[in-house]
């Protein structure tokens, strides 16, 4: 009894205020402390109670507090004899249970102001302020249009603003779940945002637990709350925060990462508004991120539908060149076969009348002539068999380009092909040697000259052919139809035709073999072309064989 009452008169001396209050709130004990601040110095009532005198309807809030968070301090307000609301600092918590079941709980409270909290039109203005603010982002994230990085700031700036901190930040998971990435940080005295920080989960295996518990970390004293204490000596301490209050941001129905509110200078006792305002915050966050990948998910299937757009247009394209190539292989074929089936009808006929007839001799050679031409074609479809296979045979020699030229167009002039073109040759030097397969040049040099001869329209063709230290130029120009822009990316192609079959003849081989037969030499082959002006196509071919040139190059 002697120690009770020694103990009981040393609290009853002690400055702060002391009070014990059961669950129904009856105070059943109280220091004097406890009754000055309340304006009752000399005659406290004989019965009071302990909610009726806190200001607010936060009785459960703070009955969780103290059931849950026994030793953190928190702030509230107490309303005094006459009325006034005070704000004060309380440290308590559940200290026993009675024989009748009721609990007690204890508590010490401190004076931290002059004066109230805030009156009740100063809490409806900040509710005010912060509905204007989640419309505001709301159309803000509205017009984003999926940009993760503007929305992110938007709601860190809205977010300090809302709670009145001055640090702001928005961490989410990395795709291990090992560590939170900072993706904009928001300083309010500077007026500045930064981002890339990162905080491991080895290093801070507390803070990380309870992040995932999904649950806000409201921490009114960063430097005793379990989940803060720790990164207290490293981040906190140094930037002078003192509370945090993280809400958890989720995305697709998980933990994502959360938003921090930071808080510099006194301690800051965070209320049931603000945990609210923090968790809608957050949501703006989580909202940002599912209109990030939805879009991202719009665009990656509109690349589908393009790409899938391209390959059928290709495959179409690829159809028609085929039929289209079908239809003209057929009739090439068949161009030598009809009179060559006929002319050899008549030989036999004859042979079997042991008669030869007048014009035999003009009859076998306009067969062999046929002969020779339906040759060509099988060769010209086993050079494109073999050239899309990467197998093009060359056999490079030492050759004189100048000799191979001047017989190609000897050979056309004899044959009296030229359609009626005049065809002008010059080659300076008079001798340009090099590494080539001479076969394949006067095959390249050949198809040109029948091209330009085809597309010529009878005007005259000038071939130029130069040699330099290293390298050997051909251009066959011709002064006829043209090929029209569009043509010029595709004309190097298999089976592509700049004109219709119709009106000219051949199987649309002709470039594609001789670009071909120039790339195997580690040449290029060019063209430049006016509509109704006439085109020129220019090889250059190394002096010495090298590697296969990687692509065509064209020049409208």
């Amino acid at each position: 009894m002697a120690r009770a009452v020694s103990l009981a008169s040393i609290v009853d001396q002690l400055p702060a205020a002391m009070v014990v209050w059961d669950g129904r709130g009856r105070v059943r004990d109280a220091n004097r402390a406890f009754y000055a601040m309340l304006g009752h110095p000399s005659d406290p009532p004989p019965e009071l109670d302990y909610w009726s005198i806190s200001a607010g309807a936060q009785k459960q809030w703070e009955l969780n507090r103290l059931q849950a968070r026994r030793g953190e301090p928190y702030d509230k307000e107490l309303i005094t004899a006459s009325g006034e609301r005070i704000s004060v600092r309380v440290t308590g918590g559940l200290v026993g249970e009675e024989p009748d079941g009721d609990v007690l709980f204890a508590a010490t409270m401190v004076r931290t102001g002059d004066g109230r909290l805030g009156s009740e039109e100063e809490h409806e203005r900040t509710m005010r302020r912060r509905n204007e603010l989640y419309l505001r982002l709301a159309t803000s994230l509205l017009a984003a249009r999926g940009d993760l990085a503007g929305a992110i700031r938007e709601v860190t700036e809205a977010a300090a603003e809302a709670m009145g901190v001055k640090r702001t930040s928005v961490w989410l998971y990395d795709p291990s779940r090992t560590k939170i990435v900072c993706q904009d940080l928001f300083e309010v005295e500077q007026a500045q945002h930064s981002a890339g920080a990162e905080i491991f989960a080895c290093d801070h295996p507390d803070y990380f637990e309870a992040l995932a518990e999904d649950r806000a970390i409201v921490a009114d004293d960063v430097q005793t709350h379990i989940a803060t204490r720790e990164l207290a000596p490293e981040y906190l301490r140094p930037l002078d925060i003192v509370s945090m209050l993280d809400a958890p941001v989720r995305f697709c129905g998980q933990l994502a990462g959360v938003l921090c509110f930071e808080h510099c200078g006194a301690a800051r006792q965070w209320d049931h508004d603000d945990v609210q305002c923090a968790a809608s915050m957050a949501d703006f966050v989580g909202r940002a991120l599912e209109a990030a990948e939805r879009v991202r998910a719009e665009q990656e299937l509109q690349r589908a539908n393009e790409e899938l757009e391209r390959r059928i247009v290709e495959r179409t394209e690829a159809v028609h060149a085929r039929d289209e190539f079908l239809s003209i292989a057929s009739h090439e074929l068949r161009t030598p076969l009809t009179p060559l089936k006929l002319q050899m009808q008549l030989l036999a006929a004859a042979a079997d009348r042991s008669a030869w007839l007048p014009n035999t001799k003009d009859m076998l050679r306009s067969s062999l002539r046929q002969v020779r031409r339906l040759e060509d074609l099988v060769s010209t479809l086993l050079d494109v068999t073999r050239a899309s296979a990467g197998r093009l045979e060359m056999k490079p020699a030492h050759t004189d380009l100048a000799v191979i030229a001047s017989e190609v167009v000897e050979r056309f002039r004899a044959a009296g092909t030229t359609g009626g073109s005049t065809i002008a040759l010059s080659i300076e030097p008079r001798s340009i040697e090099g590494t080539w397969d001479p076969l394949r040049v006067d095959q390249v040099l050949t198809n040109l000259l029948s091209n330009a001869i085809k597309y010529g329209e009878g005007r005259p063709i000038d071939v130029h052919v130069v040699g330099t230290p290293s390298t050997a130029r051909i251009e066959v120009r011709d002064h006829g139809i043209g090929i029209a822009e569009p043509d010029l990316e595709r004309i190097f192609e298999r089976f592509v035709r700049a004109s219709s079959a119709r009106s000219y003849g051949g199987l649309g081989l002709g470039l594609y073999i001789a670009h071909q037969i120039v790339s195997a030499h580690g040449g290029t082959i060019v063209v430049a072309s006016t509509p109704g002006q006439g085109s020129t196509f220019v090889v250059e071919l190394p002096r010495r064989l090298r590697a296969p040139a990687p692509e065509v190059t064209v020049h409208a």
